[in-house]
Formats: C-alpha cells, sequence, structure tokens
C-alpha cells in the first residue's frame, strides 16, 4: 500500500517504524542547565571522531545550547526513560526528575547512561524541516552496566545487550 508523503502524521509513522537510541544533549550555559533528547544520533567519523543529530529548525532549546562551549552526549540507558520524557518537554524544568553529572568544561550528563561523549560544534546544515549537525567528540566514556533505551514506533523499550 502506498501512503502519501504529503501527509506528516503518516510519514512520522511510517518513521517511526525504525528503531533508534535515544541520546540527550545537555550544556550548562550563562550557568543555567540546558538540555534536549534526540532519536536521531548517527556515528560519522572516526577520524576525525564525528557524530551527527537532526535538531528541528523550530527548536527553542537548540540556540541556547549551541552557546554551550562543550556539550554532554549521554547515550540513555534503559534507567533514562524519565529523563528522556523530561528531556522531550516543551516547557517547564526539564531537569527536575533527572541527576547530572556537570564536567568543568560545562558539558551535562545525565547518570546512568550507557556513555557519555563531550563533543562541540563542527557544522550545521540545513536539511528540510530540520539542522544536520556535526559535533566533533573530544572524550567519551563507556558504561558498560546500562542496556540501551530504543525508541521505536513512537515509544520506549529496553534492548538487552
Amino acid at each position: 500500500m502506498t501512503t502519501s508523503l504529503a501527509d506528516p502524521a503518516e510519514l512520522r509513522r511510517i518513521f517511526s517504524a525504525c528503531p533508534s537510541g535515544v541520546v540527550a544533549i545537555c550544556a550548562e550555559v550563562g550557568g543555567e542547565r540546558t538540555g534536549m533528547a534526540v532519536s536521531t544520533f548517527v556515528p560519522v567519523s572516526l577520524q576525525p571522531a564525528l557524530v551527527g543529530v537532526f535538531i528541528q529548525n523550530e527548536s527553542r532549546t537548540w540556540p541556547k545550547l549551541e552557546r554551550g562551549n562543550r556539550l554532554g552526549l549521554s547515550v540513555l540507558g534503559s534507567d533514562n526513560e524519565v529523563a528522556a520524557r523530561s528531556l522531550a518537554k516543551k516547557d517547564g524544568d526539564r531537569f527536575g526528575p533527572i541527576v547530572t553529572t556537570v564536567a568543568d568544561s560545562g558539558a551535562v550528563y545525565v547518570d546512568g547512561a550507557t556513555a557519555w561523549l563531550e563533543g562541540a560544534l563542527w557544522s550545521k546544515t540545513q536539511a528540510g524541516d530540520h539542522f544536520m549537525v556535526l559535533l566533533e567528540v573530544h572524550s567519551a566514556t563507556v558504561h558498560d552496566a546500562a542496556n540501551p533505551l530504543i525508541f521505536h514506533s513512537s515509544s520506549f523499550h529496553t534492548l538487552p545487550r
């Protein structure tokens, strides 16, 4: 059955059939923790170490994060569903229920994540109704104890390691 690509709700449903990891992007900017959750994260390059994320053009959070010196990327784990939901909120205190670690660089990490990466903006390119953002990774830590959190069919799932 062919679906009309003119229907954004139907296209979103089709795109949700592709499972993805969930990553928190957080930083301390101007003395305030700022963050968001994304499900469009992709490793891009080993030399230099680059990762990519896709941010909606209308995001009110990204312009704040973009001013941060370093960004903390937390690959969310099975114990981080509350953090994922909280960081995905449009308004209110996104950090209320989240335990975080703040690095000297200003990168903010979600505790309990499967991995932490510290990155800085490499490039930003317009891509339809999103920006494709490449971040250069400056350091990374893996936390082997956590199972990954997966977003699929518009809901969260846990994937055993």
